[in-house]
């Protein structure tokens, strides 16, 4: 199948949506699950492929007796898995196809994995690697992994239909919603 747009979508609260079209890439903060749903629906008419970070828990962030437990961390966490589940749905029921990808994933094929570093040394990177690729697109640390998850789709279109067909998921059709 032919795309015309890639989207890219890193689900947190602080995270955000990109999409590239043949007229450029655009940027926003992740919006709340309606208004989402109004963007994915504009864009469905031009048969766009979504690419979505998968978003789990660590075994420390849910293990109470793990050192760095952190209660509040793991509401926070579940909340991203609701938001997590609430995009994937919405995905599927407007028609979008869509690629889960495991943030590894795309930091591996990028060359962004940077194992042992801290989190801010890492949105650094991100956020460097963005700029290089989407030289003029809103590049922040919130908007930094999308248009990195948006490159790595990108790449993978170009040069790995394997992968693609392999791992995409399609969204249901009006005919297949409807009988």
């Amino acid at each position: 199948m032919r795309y015309s747009k890639i989207i890219g979508i890193d689900p947190g609260a602080t995270g955000a949506i990109a999409i590239l079209s043949k007229s450029g890439i655009g940027v926003k903060p992740m919006p709340r699950i309606k208004e989402l749903q109004e963007l994915l629906r504009e864009q469905a008419e031009y048969v766009p492929i979504c690419f979505v970070e998968f978003v789990s828990a660590w075994t420390g962030d849910t293990d109470p007796k793990a050192k760095d437990y952190n209660p509040g961390k793991q509401f926070g966490i579940q909340k991203l898995k609701v938001n997590y589940t609430e995009i994937i749905s919405s995905l599927t029921y407007i028609g979008i196809d869509y690629v889960v990808v495991h943030p590894k994933t795309w930091q591996a094929y990028l060359k962004l994995n940077f194992k042992g570093k801290s989190k801010p040394y890492r949105k650094k990177k991100y956020k460097e690697a963005a700029a290089i690729y989407w030289p003029g697109a809103t590049n922040t640390l919130w908007s930094a992994d999308a248009l990195c998850i948006v490159q790595f789709g990108r790449l993978k279109l170009l040069n790995d239909m394997e992968y693609i067909n392999e791992k995409l998921i399609r969204g249901l059709t009006k005919k297949e919603i409807f009988t």
